[in-house]
């Protein structure tokens, strides 16, 4: 296995124990609120705010993980019309989608990181959390996103 792969496998695993990590972060956070509110009559007062920021980031990474897998959604209309004898075609026309896709990501990207600097003095209500950290999730999980992109590019062509 080369360096590149290795690292590559290594990125995608990284991606899955984050995400699982935040399913099981995300699930005993919402356990233990219903059940200090309701069994306990006591309810934890930050357990909104971290739902919140659990589930954002398990949303963007899970895109990143999505977009490895082919997991997004895919108009395969003129896959369907061209069919397999016109692969040539076929792999032009997934390449320039891709980059499209590639282009659109980096700009998000871009305006994301902006947006992350110039909410850096705002705050969260009860955690007192700079927004900036909310808000730099989307960056870092367009970031992977690119790769993994950018990898089904290089993956297309070698064959």
């Amino acid at each position: 296995m080369r360096k590149t792969e290795y690292i590559f496998q290594a990125l995608v695993t990284f991606l899955q124990w984050l995400c699982l990590g935040l399913v099981i972060g995300l699930t005993l956070v919402v356990f233990f609120k219903v059940f200090f509110r309701y069994v306990l009559n006591n309810p934890i007062v930050w357990s909104d705010e971290v739902i919140m920021f659990l589930m954002l980031c398990l949303t963007y990474f899970g895109a990143a993980l999505a977009a490895h897998r082919g997991g997004h959604i895919n108009v395969e209309l003129l896959e369907t019309i061209l069919g397999a004898k016109h692969r040539r075609i076929l792999k032009i026309w997934r390449s320039f989608s891709d980059i499209i896709i590639m282009v659109v990501l980096v700009i998000v990207m871009i305006f994301g990181i902006k947006l992350s600097i110039y909410s850096r003095d705002q705050q969260t209500d009860i955690l007192l959390l700079s927004y900036f950290w909310i808000y730099i999730v989307l960056p870092i999980a367009l970031l992977f996103m690119i790769i993994m992109t950018g990898k089904k590019i290089l993956d297309e062509w070698k064959k």
